[in-house]
């Protein structure tokens, strides 16, 4: 079993999406840094700035996905990005699929729209699904002080926890929280900037 940590930059709901029963991350720096996780492993996130040394989720990884897979798979289809009122499907991770010509396409909405983005998200096309989760989003709490070790404080992600401190931690979480989403996105985004229609495109524009 292995740990990975990192530092979240923006906890809009995107990544981590901790909605509708699962907890994902696709587009994010684990998913960008390639790392190889399996079932059994898992991902913890902290905050910058004030919510520094804060755990803003762990999640259990229960199976990687290709992000055609996880776009066509029905346990999935809330997670899609769609404009309207409702801002936790708004920021929806499930964007990317290969078209009959095996192209990447994207639906979007207010996110990860750029060139640079799209690039970064499709050079590794996978996505962690996680079935068991502590999401505490705005509401990230402290960590006993033996396993601040275990929050990452730079760039990247560290990968490289004391099996026996990870251990630890997780009985730590379990007895201490019940699986699932404890508070919103510190940074979601207002539905009323999310107004318009849905839309599809070819990754390649800019």
């Amino acid at each position: 079993m292995r740990l990975c940590s990192y530092i979240i930059k923006e906890d809009s709901g995107l990544a981590p999406n901790p909605f509708w029963g699962w907890c994902t991350i696709g587009v994010c720096t684990p998913n960008h840094m390639n790392i190889k996780l399996g079932p059994g492993d898992w991902i913890i996130g902290s905050g910058t700035k004030n919510m520094a040394g804060k755990l803003i989720y762990a999640m259990r990884v229960s199976e990687r996905l290709h992000f055609n897979d996880y776009f066509k798979d029905p346990r999935f289809q809330d997670k899609k990005p769609q404009r309207g009122p409702d801002w936790k499907r708004v920021c929806g991770d499930n964007m990317y699929f290969l078209d009959e010509n095996g192209e990447w396409m994207q639906r979007t909405v207010i996110h990860h729209n750029t060139a640079e983005d799209r690039a970064k998200d499709i050079k590794h096309p996978y996505v962690y699904v996680g079935d068991q989760f502590y999401y505490f989003g705005e509401n990230a709490v402290d960590i006993p002080s033996q396993f601040h070790g275990l929050l990452w404080q730079r760039r990247g992600c560290n990968c490289t926890h004391p099996e026996v401190l990870v251990v630890q931690f997780l009985e730590w979480l379990r007895d201490t929280f019940e699986s699932g989403v404890h508070g919103d996105p510190k940074d979601r985004v207002i539905s009323e900037r999310c107004g318009g229609k849905d839309k599809v495109g070819p990754c390649v524009r800019s």
